[in-house]
């Protein structure tokens, strides 16, 4: 299996890719620096691009049986537009004309699910990104009704304080009905994403993921 990942040299995507290769997937890393993210494998294709660039993002796509992005909304106030929404854009309208299905994508509780019970988890970091984190919170949503709208495969697995404990396989799912702690190290963020390329569990889910 094939799988292009976005956002492979950021923290939770550099886990990510290095799980993926130990079970043997065939990764297309798509960086906009090609040192940054220092990894070297037989089954490694490293793409170099800019989230701007669509032609780019679709050869990075051809081919590929399931795409992961792990990029993330910036927390600086200094940052104007919303890049991360233009790149999955992009990364959702080239699914489409190539009619690969499977989208895994990363967010905060901030997208909100149909399903989600009212709870601490699902209310608390909502009201802290739209309060502090305008933008951030903006392009978020924004992200999840275009995902949303596509005819793709997705699931967003959703999470609240990472952190870079070591993976403990302990990780709990939930729509908020389920208590679950804040802080989730991101080695368990990266294998709950990756369990997820050959699940139908969570299709056209939002989970968010815990201790």
């Amino acid at each position: 299996m094939i799988i292009t990942i976005f956002g492979a040299s950021g923290k939770i995507g550099r886990l990510l890719t290095e799980q993926a290769l130990g079970k043997g997937y065939i990764i297309k890393a798509y960086v906009h620096n090609l040192q940054e993210i220092g990894l070297s494998h037989p089954n490694l294709e490293i793409v170099k691009g800019t989230i701007h660039d669509y032609y780019k993002i679709k050869q990075a796509i051809t081919e590929s049986n399931a795409v992961i992005s792990t990029m993330e909304p910036s927390k600086s106030f200094k940052k104007k537009g919303y890049p991360v929404f233009e790149a999955h854009r992009h990364i959702i309208m080239a699914m489409e004309r190539l009619n690969i299905k499977r989208f895994i994508t990363i967010a905060s509780p901030v997208i909100q699910s149909g399903k989600d019970a009212k709870s601490a988890v699902t209310i608390v970091p909502k009201l802290f990104i739209s309060l502090f984190r305008h933008r951030t919170y903006l392009e978020f949503v924004a992200i999840g009704h275009m995902i949303k709208k596509s005819t793709l495969d997705w699931t967003i697995v959703r999470y609240l304080y990472p952190t870079n404990k070591p993976h403990n396989g302990k990780i709990k799912a939930t729509l908020g009905k389920q208590k679950i702690k804040f802080a989730v190290s991101r080695a368990d963020i990266a294998k709950f994403i990756l369990d997820q390329v050959e699940s139908r569990e969570y299709i056209h889910c939002m989970p968010i993921i815990g201790y």
